[in-house]
Formats: structure tokens, sequence, C-alpha cells
């Protein structure tokens, strides 16, 4: 039998199996709408800036993968591979958060090509070509020509947070992408955070948090952006607080490990009156960390300035570590879970909230470029437990729909 023609029948079969998957999904979908007296989506400046209804988040993530691989599966090969290199996003998002151009373009109105470069300072000529470059993604739009006016992309961009994380990106991590070859050619067995591609596309010694606390500048806006990632999509508080039987501590200490300036803390407190917590991070100021808990919380919010790698010295219910594992390769990892051991018992546990990669191909590409940092598959963090110490076992994995973290609970067979 000829193999090609096989193939072909097969593709075939596959693009009228994922063109029903889009009818079928999108029927579903609308009927949601319909039933709820929504409107459809759409790009315009005033469209909903609200997420889909719950009860129609299956039928539009079955529409986004199918359209998504039915996309990729009819272009030419050259064509699929060409798709992947986006050097231009760098660039037109870091002009448009540096400039902050989304407040300076009026909401139901336009403004000229001719009036960002004088806001901005650049040559027109180079303000059309970063513009167009985002228009062409449905990040603003060209009603008239030499007329920028608002999509609902662009609208959305106006929140502070949205632009403080754009810029973060854009100013202090983006493009030391392209240095990760490099940093896996010099450090082929890396594990220490100062092998990394961004000391090579900087040109410095030490790791990444060093050289961001160098920059009075850098390290705020570090901190802005460490801000804004509570308000992601997929990365709200409400999945915490809700997809964790909290209550059932009962009066309960937890500790907040690597907890920043304690605004996870602060809203656990604020839910559930029977917690205790600690936040414990490197050179804290306690004072002025405390001083920011609202006054009704500072009898249950506290603060503690500690190497999280050095062991613990404050014994607990649940230590819970959010978002601290994927900053970090495996040495350290293990390293911070040893630890706790000193401190755990019966009952106690260790509550990892981190992203799980599937099982398929999945990328941390934009971790490892900055700090020698990973996402983990569910065996890995099975390894990776198991490697700190064969005392350590994950009791359950939980992902609440529609979070990006999963909840990790780790327990010590003492």
């Amino acid at each position: 039998m000829d193999d090609s023609k096989t193939n072909g029948r097969q593709n075939a079969s596959r693009i009228v199996a994922l063109a029903n998957t889009i009818q079928k999904s999108v029927a579903e979908l609308q009927a949601v709408l319909d039933s709820k007296g929504l409107p459809a989506p759409s790009f315009a400046e005033d469209a909903s800036p609200d997420p889909l209804p719950f009860e129609a988040q299956k039928a539009q993530d079955a529409v986004l993968d199918a359209t998504a691989e039915l996309h990729d599966i009819l272009l030419e090969p050259t064509a699929l591979v060409l798709k992947t290199i986006s050097n231009e996003y760098v660039a037109f998002l870091g002009f448009i958060s540096r400039y902050d151009i989304p407040n300076f373009v009026p909401l139901g109105g336009r403004v000229s090509f001719t009036d960002i470069a004088k806001k901005t300072g650049f040559e027109e000529g180079i303000v059309k070509r970063l513009l167009r470059a985002a228009i062409c993604r449905r990040i603003f739009q060209e009603p008239e020509s030499g007329y920028v006016a608002h999509t609902k992309a662009s609208k959305a961009m106006r929140s502070k947070i949205l632009l403080t994380f754009l810029r973060t990106g854009a100013d202090m991590g983006w493009y030391t992408i392209f240095k990760l070859v490099d940093a896996a050619e010099k450090w082929p067995d890396v594990q220490e955070q100062d092998q990394t591609a961004f000391n090579l596309a900087h040109d410095v010694q030490g790791t990444y948090f060093e050289n961001v606390a160098k920059s009075a500048k850098n390290a705020e806006l570090f901190a802005s952006g460490m801000a804004t990632q509570w308000e992601l999509p997929g990365y709200e508080l409400h999945h915490l607080l809700d997809g964790y039987d909290w209550t059932g501590l009962g009066k309960a200490k937890v500790i907040d490990v690597g907890g920043f300036r304690g605004r996870i803390s602060i809203a656990l407190a604020e839910r559930f009156p029977d917690l205790d917590l600690l936040v414990q991070d490197m050179e804290m100021n306690e004072a002025d960390a405390h001083a920011a808990v609202p006054s009704a919380l500072k009898d249950r919010v506290h603060f503690m300035s500690r190497d999280i790698f050095t062991t613990q010295p404050v014994r607990a219910d649940v230590y819970y570590i959010r978002q601290i594992f994927h900053d970090w390769s495996d040495k350290y990892c293990t390293k911070l879970l040893r630890a706790h051991t000193s401190q755990l018992e019966a009952g106690s546990s260790v509550l990892i909230h981190d992203c799980i990669l599937p099982e398929v191909p999945g990328s941390s590409l934009p971790l490892w470029k900055e700090r020698d940092m990973r996402q983990r598959s569910v065996d890995e963090w099975h390894k990776l437990v198991t490697e700190a110490d064969p005392r350590f076992k994950i009791r359950q994995i939980s992902q609440p729909e529609g979070s990006m973290l999963a909840l990790i609970e780790v327990v010590f067979n003492a």
C-alpha cells in the first residue's frame, strides 16, 4: 500500500474531525451565551473583558485546541517552522508597555501616529512599524490610515496590572531567551543560579535576584511584577482559598515560605479566622511588612526574615510554598525540602503550590532563561520529593478548574 496515500487519508480524516469539533463546540458555547443573554465574543473595544461563563469553558477550550491544531496542520512545513519566530513581539510589547501607549490612546476615540511619535520621541516611521506589528495581532486597530484606536486587547492593557507585567518581561527578561543555547553549551550540567542565559545576556556575575537587587528601579519593577501575578487569569487567589480544606485544619499554624510581602497570608487570615500565619522570606524588613497588615489581622499575620534554605526554626501544621520550586534547580529544591524535616511530625505537611507540566510536551523555557528554573511533570515531582528524603511522600495532587497551579500536598513519614 502507498504510505503517502494512507497518510493523506488520515490527515483528511483529522481535519474533518477537527472541523466537526469546532462546529459542535461553537454551537455549545453559543447556546450557553444565549441562555444567559450574553453577547458573542468580538475584537471590539467595547467587548466584555470578562471570562466566558464557567459552563462554556470546556467548549471554549475545545474550540481553541482544535482551531490551533487545524491552523498548524494546514500550514506548509516551512510556514509552520517560521510561525514560531516571534522576536517582534518583544519589540512591540516593550514599546507599548514602556511608553504606556494604551493609556495615551483615548477610549472610544483615536490618536495619530504623529502624536504618538511626539509623545515618545520616536521617528514616526518606527512608531508605525511597531504599532502595525501589534495591530496585525489585533492589539489596537487602524480604523483610518494614520490613526490608532483600541481593540478589546489594547483596552485591557490600560490596566496597571497587565502593563506592569509586560513591562517587567520586556525590560528584564524576555530577550535573555536568545542566550539559552549559549548558556547550555557553557554550563551543560548546570545546577547553580549564576550560570544562566540571564548572566550571558547581561554580562553579569551573581544570580538573577542579586542583580535585580542592585538596581532600585529593577527591584521596584520586579516587586510590581510580583504583585500583579495574583490578578492574572489562572493565578487568582480564590483558587487557593477554595481549593484546599483550610477549615478542616481547625486552629492551625501556617508558614508561608518565601511569601514576599504577605499578600497570600493576609488573604488566608481574612477568610479563615482559625489560622495563624507566619511569612518567611529572605532579607525582609519585618517591621515594614507587618505595618502593611490590616489592623484586624495584625495578631495573626507575622513576618520573619529567613534564608529559606537554612534549617526551619519554627514548627507549623502546614508549610505553604507557592511558586518557589520553579525558581530553582533540583539541587536547591531538595535542599529547601530537607530544611523542614526537623520540624515535621505526624499530621503536618508541606503544601506546594506550583505548575505541573502535562506528560505531553510542554515548555519551561521562559523560566530556564533567567534562573536555571524549570517546571515539572507529575513524575518529576514524585522523583524530586523522594530525592530530598525517602520519607517524603506526595499524598495528593489537585488542580482546581481554571487554575494554572496545582496543589501538591507532601507528607513526611517521620
